[in-house]
């Protein structure tokens, strides 16, 4: 079962295939069967949509411009397989790509959530990192 966790979004500086080689040096592969990078160790998966922001929806996005401070450009959609420690991959993915580049994490609720408030969560070992 995929289900949807978390959904980041970057502004113009942001590189879709850097971020596929990022998944990559973390053990991922990229365009893997239609997905644009999947991330595997064991029965945990991570597969990840990198789309770019269509201008016609660009009012959905004016909670995250503010946050972002620029004009959001690409999210991208990381999507987790039924086993618990898929969250903990896509918790690596999300720290790593926050240290290349600037972005705004939405969780499962569409809400925002602060990498401060992420490293909260991942040293407390919480569960549904992203709700």
């Amino acid at each position: 079962m995929v289900k949807s966790i978390a959904y980041l979004t970057f502004g113009g500086e942001f590189d879709p295939e850097q971020f596929q080689r990022l998944v990559a040096e973390l053990g991922g592969v990229r365009d893997a069967h239609g997905w644009d990078a999947v991330l595997q160790r064991g029965s945990s998966v991570v597969w990840i949509d990198i789309l770019p922001v269509a201008p016609e929806r660009r009012n959905e996005f004016v909670e995250v411009e503010r946050l972002l401070g620029v004009v959001p450009h690409h999210q991208a959609l990381l999507h987790c397989s039924s086993s618990a420690e898929s969250e903990w991959l896509a918790a690596e993915i999300v720290v790593a790509a926050a240290a290349n580049w600037n972005s705004i994490l939405r969780g499962f609720d569409a809400q925002p959530i602060t990498m401060a408030e992420l490293d909260k969560r991942i040293e407390r070992r919480t569960r549904s990192l992203f709700r």
